[in-house]
Formats: structure tokens, C-alpha cells, sequence
């Protein structure tokens, strides 16, 4: 065997194992990414309200008019009626949401500036 192969053969099998390792850092840097985990919490909150909340009931009772007071009373009765569980994860739900348009509008100006 030359040992010119055998210098090769080693020479690639390195290279494969160390771009499987710059792969494997390039995928946790991208599921560490804050706005990865925050859509997954986001993602995983909703998921979770739907167990508890029937999204078609609540769109097919809210008032049909462009009335800013008939939503708002609707709202206020919508909050009322609810239980603390799912007010809870509703709850969470818009401040992760919110946090997360927040990071997006940051790691834009840093991206694009």
C-alpha cells in the first residue's frame, strides 16, 4: 500500500470528523439562538392553550361590528370568565411573544446597521 493512500485516507477521515463537529456547533448555536427558544416557548405555550381554549368558539363570539367599546367589553368578560391556568399560559404566551418581536427588531439593527 503507498503510503501516500494512507496519509490521504487519514488526512480525509480527519476532515470528516472535524466538520462534524463544526456542524454539531453550528446547530446548537442555532437552537440557542434567542429567537429559536423564544419561538419554541412561544410555539410550545400555544400548543399547550390550545388544550384548554377553543380558539373557533372564541373567534365565532366576538362581536362582528368595528365597535372599539363591544370588543373591549367583550375582552373585559372574556377575562373574567376565565380560569387562572389559562389565564396564566395566555399571559405568558403575549410576553414572550412581545419579547420575542423585541428581539427581532434588535437583532435586525444589528444585522442590517
Amino acid at each position: 500500500m503507498n503510503p501516500n493512500d494512507r496519509n490521504d485516507r487519514r488526512r480525509e477521515s480527519l476532515k470528516r470528523r472535524v466538520m462534524r463537529r463544526v456542524y454539531a456547533i453550528a446547530a446548537f448555536r442555532l437552537l440557542a439562538h434567542p429567537i429559536t427558544t423564544k419561538t419554541a416557548m412561544v410555539t410550545a405555550l400555544f400548543w399547550k392553550s390550545t388544550t384548554v381554549v377553543s380558539y373557533a368558539h372564541v373567534f365565532s363570539n366576538l362581536p362582528n361590528t368595528l365597535d372599539l367599546g363591544r370588543h373591549l367589553v367583550f375582552f373585559r368578560r372574556a377575562v373574567v370568565a376565565t380560569d387562572g391556568f389559562t389565564m396564566l399560559v395566555v399571559t405568558m404566551m403575549v410576553m414572550v411573544a412581545l419579547w420575542l418581536i423585541l428581539d427581532i427588531f434588535r437583532y435586525r439593527e444589528r444585522t442590517y446597521s
